[in-house]
């Protein structure tokens, strides 16, 4: 009788899964009319493929971040898998999915795109990899141990659409790359970027968009002459990008030689180049500006060695000089300076009216750049004076300072970089020890003028054209301390900015009469327990004509007014709820109560 009851339950559990599948069946179909009638859906699949490949080159594509869009839809599903450009980008990242066989089966007779950066000793798989696909890889970038070049590079391989090469490695430094390795298997080549690679010859490279060499200061590798550079660089008149990172000549013999060379040849016109960036010494680096001529916008970030005492650098300023004064240049509205004395002095200019973002994070390129390395204080004067003279700096507005924590320049050398700036209108800086140096470099500099001033800069200062800072825009999470508001420290900044405010109101100097106030000061960034300002509002709003506090204009008469208004509505609270107004200040437990003073009435 069980067994028959069993037998009953069983027929009954078949029939309710046959349901099941029907009805899971009918759900499928429904969705799948629902997503057909979608706007969407009337999409062709060429255009939908178009919109998953953008998708997919908006990230990492070698990350295989797109393949997410494959779980939308059947459809979707269907034409990411049978168009094979977005299967084309084969990398060994551990992060990716599918297998990599699978993926170049996928591709089908497309150009592939290649990344490897991880590679085992022997480098198997990417060996197979490409000696199987070599004829139809487009873009190659390897990063790999120096001994595995070889064996990925041999003789008598041939690349006959390879057009983009980045190769980095590391190891012995003892393996060169033969020249008849581009020079016969890769006729289409036209970005190269070696990195700690070294090459036995360099007449094999022409036609080149993108020319980027790089290696350390022990300088393993051996660089190619000045000569060959240059025969490079003939050779590649719509070159948009080079970099040059310790390839540049370093021999105190080749130095004597360089100028003849640019005087002997015709400059070389690089009209289609885009960023120049070069490390070297600050002889080859003369040269080879000396010798080409870059297009009007062509940027320029110059890492420039042997300059330690200051007089090495006015001849390099000739070339830079030429370059950022030309017709057709932008006008460079922002500068930035930072300066370590012993360590390294840098000067960034942009045509953006603001710019003060790290070079190394930022994928912007600063129109100019130039890092030099004085070994005091008076080189650092030195350079910053010859600079800011060859700069195009008459529309500069803004002046970033951030990296100016405390004493690493001095009063004296603040007051020399803003006697060199006459229309500067916003200098931006730090709550730290740096803040004090400039604004008393500031003011020595208002009180000297115009003497120290020649040219066209004294007789601006003699018809009362120059125009000192106007906007000075304080950053109070840039103490230069570890990010904890030192509460002293905090006090002695804010006391020696309203004293120095007072002086400046009551200095009287040829171009600023006694009585004028500083016309407006700007502190933002005051949360996160930076509220020693808040106490410091009404002595700063006496000494400056207009005072901006966390981007919005202080005003002692309306904020009283809004304290007050706070205050009737929480007395409002405790008489509706009776609230004792001593156990609303705490004062039960002896604990202190908060001060609406120290606040702000949006914060409250």
């Amino acid at each position: 009788m069980i067994l028959e009851h069993r037998s009953e339950h069983v027929d009954e559990r078949a029939k309710i899964d046959t349901r099941l599948h029907e009805l899971t069946q009918e759900i499928i179909s429904l969705k799948v009319q629902r997503n057909a009638i979608s706007p969407i859906s009337f999409l062709p699949d060429e255009l939908l493929f178009r919109i998953i490949l953008q998708y997919a080159l908006s990230g990492d594509v070698f990350s295989g971040h797109w393949v997410k869009v494959m779980l939308v839809c059947r459809r979707w599903y269907d034409v990411a898998l049978s168009h094979a450009q977005l299967w084309s980008y084969i990398s060994d990242s551990s992060r990716r999915s599918y297998d990599i066989w699978e993926m170049l089966e996928r591709s089908g007779d497309c150009s592939l795109s290649c990344t490897f950066r991880h590679l085992g000793e022997s480098g198997y798989l990417v060996q197979a990899v490409l000696e199987k696909h070599m004829y139809r890889v487009r873009s190659l970038k390897i990063h790999c141990m120096e001994k595995l070049l070889p064996l990925l590079f041999k003789e008598g391989h041939r690349w006959p659409i390879l057009e983009h090469l980045a190769l980095e490695s590391w190891g012995s430094n003892n393996t060169h790359l033969p020249p008849s390795i581009f020079e016969h298997g890769m006729p289409r080549l036209h970005s190269l970027e070696l990195n700690h690679i070294g090459i036995s010859g360099w007449h094999c490279f022409s036609n080149l968009t993108n020319l980027s060499l790089s290696q350390g200061h022990e300088r393993a590798f051996p660089s190619p002459s000045f000569d060959e550079l240059l025969a490079i660089l003939r050779r590649s008149p719509s070159i948009r990008e080079i970099q040059l990172h310790n390839y540049l000549p370093d021999d105190e013999a080749v130095f004597a030689t360089l100028d003849q060379i640019y005087t002997q040849i015709s400059p070389i016109e690089l009209w289609h180049l885009e960023h120049l960036d070069l490390v070297a010494r600050f002889e080859s680096v003369d040269a080879l500006l000396r010798c080409v001529i870059l297009a009007p916008t062509a940027s320029l970030h110059l890492i420039v060695r042997g300059i330690y005492e200051g007089w090495e650098i006015p001849s390099l300023l000739v070339p830079i000089h030429r370059h950022l004064r030309q017709p057709g240049a932008p006008a460079l509205r922002s500068l930035n300076l930072k300066c370590t004395p012993h360590t390294y002095a840098s000067i960034t200019a942009d045509a953006a009216l603001k710019y003060e973002s790290d070079l190394l994070v930022n994928d912007r390129r600063p129109h100019f750049n130039l890092i030099t390395h004085p070994s005091q204080q008076t080189a650092c004067r030195t350079v910053f004076t010859k600079v800011l003279n060859a700069l195009p700096l008459d529309n500069a507005e803004h002046v970033t300072l951030t990296s100016a924590y405390g004493h690493e320049l001095s009063t004296a050398t603040w007051r020399t970089v803003f006697r060199h700036l006459p229309c500067t209108k916003v200098v931006r800086i730090g709550v730290n020890e740096g803040m004090i140096a400039v604004l008393e470099g500031i003011m020595d500099a208002i009180k000297r003028c115009p003497q120290g001033l020649w040219g066209a800069r004294r007789r601006r200062a003699a018809r009362g054209l120059f125009a000192w800072p106007t906007h000075l825009s304080l950053m109070a999470l840039n103490d230069g301390g570890t990010g904890v508001p030192d509460p002293v420290a905090q006090k002695h900044y804010y006391d020696s900015l309203v004293r120095l405010l007072s002086e400046y109101r009551d200095m009287d100097a040829p171009l600023k009469p006694a009585g004028v106030c500083w016309p407006t000061l700007e502190i933002d960034s005051i949360r996160y327990g930076y509220l020693m300002c808040y106490q410091y509002r009404d002595a700063l709003f006496a000494v400056v004509q207009n005072l901006i506090v966390d981007g919005k204009p202080w005003d002692p008469v309306s904020y009283r007014k809004s304290l007050k208004a706070i205050r009737r509505e929480a007395k409002k609270i405790r008489e509706e709820y009776g609230i004792p107004e001593s156990e609303a200040r705490g004062e039960d437990d002896g604990s202190e109560g908060s001060d609406l003073d120290e606040l702000d009435p949006v914060e409250t």
